[in-house]
Formats: structure tokens, C-alpha cells, sequence
């Protein structure tokens, strides 16, 4: 049996760090940049957490990386994964009774970003996170503005308030200035 072997790529947005208590350094320390491999690394450290007994958080910290690496090599499918483990994780920390409200008011930054991506080159993303994440339904209509306003209920946001509007706009800065970093991106 041959296992498929991965292809070391460029990022195709390198430009993308996340900030804050949420960039991690050992990003680099995964060596691979596959979207599919990444894609079931993050799953495996999810089904581990599911059956873990423990409240240790070391699967949930090791996909968190996974999805960051897949954001910075992949975008949209990496982002959207990102977001998904932020919700899981302020699940998570509610249930041992405190949170990262900074962590929640990031991921609505990241998020805001893989819409803005997705926006300019929607036909690839479309493929990519149908193929990876069949759940996700980003060519619904209301996708985003459904998974952001679930997102913005568990950090305490509700439509229309001006920190949710300073996480867009925050989002909007972000993807000039990642998309002007891109090798592959040009406005």
C-alpha cells in the first residue's frame, strides 16, 4: 500500500499571523502544507478530544494549529476550521466556568477575512472546502452572516453592536493586508 506523499507548497497567504494570544509559533513546527492531510489531521485531533475523558485541551491546541497552518497555505478552508474550533473551544472553557473573550472576538476578525478571500476567488474555495468540509455550505445564501452572527451569540455580540462592527472592519484591514503579501493574489 502506498501512502500519498505530500507536497511541500508555497503559502498562498503568508501574510496571514494570528494575533495576539492566538498566534502560536509552533505553527512551523507542522511540517505538512497538503490541504487534504491537514484536513485529516484536524479531524483525528478531533475525534481524539471526543474521546478523551479528560478536560486536557492538547488535541484542541494541536488542530488549532492545523487550521492555522491550512489558513495560511490554503485560506478559506483553514479560516473556517479556525472558527469551528473557536466555538468548540469557548464551549469548552463555559463549561469549566471562564473564557477567552479576546480568543471569540479573534476568530470574528479570521472569519470576516475568509469571507472577504472567499469573495475574490470564490470558485476555488468552493471546490476546495466542499471537497474537505462537506458540512459547510459557503455558497449558501446567509452562510457567512449565519456563522458569524453564531459566533458573535457565543462571545456575547449581538447584530448590529459596534464591537461586532470593529471585528469586520478589523477583518477588512486584515485581507488588505494579507492579499498585498500574497504570491498568488493581486487586487
Amino acid at each position: 500500500m502506498f501512502r500519498k506523499k505530500s507536497v511541500v507548497a508555497e503559502p498562498a497567504y503568508p501574510g496571514i499571523e494570528f494575533v495576539s494570544t492566538l498566534y502560536d509559533p509552533l505553527v512551523s513546527t507542522i511540517k505538512e502544507t497538503d490541504a487534504e492531510q491537514l484536513n485529516s489531521m484536524i479531524k483525528e485531533k478531533l475525534r481524539q478530544l471526543g474521546e478523551s475523558k479528560e478536560v486536557d485541551n492538547t488535541a484542541l491546541n494541536e488542530a488549532f494549529l492545523c487550521a492555522q497552518k491550512m489558513a495560511i497555505y490554503h485560506g478559506v478552508p483553514g479560516l473556517i476550521h479556525y472558527t469551528n474550533l473557536t466555538m468548540l473551544s469557548i464551549d469548552r472553557q463555559l463549561a469549566e466556568g471562564e473564557w477567552n473573550q479576546t480568543q471569540g472576538f479573534n476568530a470574528l476578525i479570521y472569519l470576516r477575512l475568509a469571507e472577504r478571500l472567499h469573495e475574490q476567488n470564490p470558485e476555488p474555495d468552493n471546490r476546495l472546502v466542499q471537497r474537505l468540509m462537506p458540512d459547510e455550505r459557503i455558497t449558501a445564501t446567509g452562510y457567512w452572516d449565519q456563522k458569524r452572527e453564531a459566533l458573535a451569540w457565543k462571545v456575547g455580540l449581538r447584530p448590529g453592536e459596534a464591537r461586532l462592527e470593529d471585528a469586520n472592519s478589523a477583518g477588512d484591514g486584515l485581507f488588505q493586508d494579507v492579499i498585498s503579501e500574497s504570491p498568488k493574489q493581486a487586487i
